[in-house]
């Protein structure tokens, strides 16, 4: 019986330590991201979109222009005339030139910790940052989200969403342009 209140007592420390852990990466994470934020006023790039279906063996890929004005505005403009909008609280999906989905959300880290399980790691060049839903109608559509972000200057360098189907969409971000000009007209 002494054993097994030892292993237990283990168990919840070693629980604990690892929560703690986990905290100071997420903390550490957090402050990197608020130290760059300042730097960057916009971002123009590239990316290619690979989307793997659990029921097909070939991979669809797409590419576009990747857009960001701070604080609040991006696009992901594809070069079949498809896109992602996000301007200030208003989310638009543009599928073959019709508004699939518009809705408001909110870019704040601090919220997302509401609704997702955030669990950065740290390597020496990147972070990958392991996003999970909470709550069940988020958890119907996307299983996990991982971010990689590139150290050096703190930007998203690919983003993977995995789905309960075991569908994955990945974008790989390319040629970065940082505080470049960006036409406003492109988020109306």
């Amino acid at each position: 019986m002494m054993i097994k209140n030892i292993l237990f007592t283990t168990l919840i420390i070693s629980c604990a330590a690892i929560a703690m852990a986990q905290d100071d990466m997420l903390d550490t994470f957090s402050r990197e991201i608020a130290d760059n934020a300042g730097n960057i006023s916009s971002i123009h790039c590239s990316f290619v979109q690979t989307r793997s279906l659990s029921v097909l063996i070939d991979e669809s890929k797409k590419t576009g222009t990747f857009y960001l004005v701070m604080p609040d505005k991006m696009l992901l403009s594809f070069d079949d005339g498809d896109m992602i909008k996000i301007t200030g609280k208003r989310f638009e999906l543009r599928n073959a030139g019709h508004v699939t989905i518009s809705a408001c959300i909110t870019g704040n880290l601090n919220n997302l910790s509401k609704d997702f399980f955030i669990e950065p790691v740290a390597s020496e060049s990147s972070w990958s940052v392991s996003i999970v839903p909470r709550r069940d109608k988020a958890t119907a559509l996307i299983s996990r989200i991982t971010l990689v972000i590139d150290r050096k200057d703190m930007s998203l360098s690919s983003m993977t969403m995995e789905e309960p189907s075991g569908n994955l969409t990945t974008y790989n971000f390319f040629n970065k342009k940082f505080n470049t000009a960006i036409d406003a007209e492109i988020f109306d």
